[in-house]
């Protein structure tokens, strides 16, 4: 049984699901978050100068290493890896000379920047966005996943549901959306997620876009992966909106498909996908055509090895297929 050292943020429960997945396909997996911390203080530190928590940073890592010395893994998985610098994974590949080290990033490099150059010091990367496969050659494209897949019918208890963080920019766009549904009589559940009631009064200040917003338009706990597959489960269509000038696909996309679910998505590079179909997914681009095929037919089933294409057990048969 081979032995994974696996590093990455704890967003939502995927990196449980995560390592679930490489337990079910016989890795002994040992997991460290990516951050000493996931408190909003540390991780804005880290976002804007993760030089202001060094000593915090260096002081986990040495907890990795130790682990690294002990357990001697055979693969390190490195999820972006976010308060690591590149001289650790150099620390850790003296620890583990005969240790295959795997990048994968689930955002675009110009978000993080540094990843370009911490990106070199791994034998295999992947990427979620194929611009950053044309700009840094070293990497290779593999879309992220969906990990739960429901292929029996279920009840629609609503039209579109939306759950997402609201971050500077984005309520007076996402709420349009929810209203322009809602004008054409469809029923919506839009769950707007910040992480405090200080974030929403400090957004009022600064972002003109949460102008008109009402505390009680908004949500200050996270929403369980339990009861958001639940919601998921009971909708016709979900609604994506990933940051502005995304790329690459959210997990939110295949999550969908593994519903069986319509989406409705921001991201226009979804056309360029092969189970892009507009009956099935629609394209927002300010507007809405409710007499177009998505919203008029039925959700179209994908040829089950299409579908199958994006599972996490495909995934991670991707990712770690060159690691011998």
């Amino acid at each position: 049984m081979k032995k994974i050292l696996f590093i990455g943020p704890k967003f939502y429960n995927y990196h449980l699901i995560i390592t679930e997945g490489l337990k079910n396909k016989g890795y002994d997996v040992t997991y460290f978050d990516d951050r000493p911390s996931t408190s909003f203080l540390m991780k804005a530190l880290i976002r804007v100068n993760k030089n202001l928590v060094k000593g915090q940073i260096k002081k986990y890592f040495n907890t990795i290493l130790e682990s690294c010395k002990e357990k001697q893994y055979d693969i390190v998985f490195v999820l972006i890896g976010e308060s690591l610098y590149s001289n650790m994974i150099e620390e850790m590949k003296k620890v583990l000379p005969n240790a295959k080290f795997v990048f994968y990033n689930w955002d675009a490099i110009d978000h993080f920047p540094d990843r370009e150059e911490f990106s070199k010091h791994f034998d295999y990367c992947y990427t979620f966005d194929n611009k950053d496969v044309q700009k840094y050659p070293w990497f290779k494209f593999l879309p992220l996943f969906y990990t739960e897949s429901e292929d029996k019918y279920i009840e629609d208890k609503r039209d579109a549901l939306f759950i997402g963080t609201i971050k500077k920019g984005k309520f007076a766009f996402v709420h349009d959306m929810e209203m322009g549904l809602k004008a054409n009589g469809l029923n919506c559940y839009f769950y707007y997620y910040i992480q405090s009631k200080s974030v929403f009064r400090y957004l009022k200040l600064k972002d003109k876009d949460m102008k008109g917003a009402k505390i009680r338009d908004f949500k200050f706990e996270k929403i369980s992966e339990k009861e958001t597959y639940k919601l998921m489960k009971e909708s016709k269509m979900i609604v994506d909106v990933p940051m502005k000038n995304q790329n690459g696909l959210t997990i939110r996309t295949f999550e969908a498909m593994g519903f069986n679910k319509k989406l409705i998505t921001t991201n226009k590079n979804i056309v360029n996908y092969d189970f892009y179909d507009p009956q099935n997914i629609y394209v927002y681009d300010g507007k809405f055509d409710f007499n177009s095929d998505f919203f008029t037919k039925p959700y179209k089933m994908l040829d089950k090895k299409l579908k199958e294409k994006y599972s996490l057990s495909s995934f991670i048969d991707n990712l770690l297929k060159e690691v011998k």
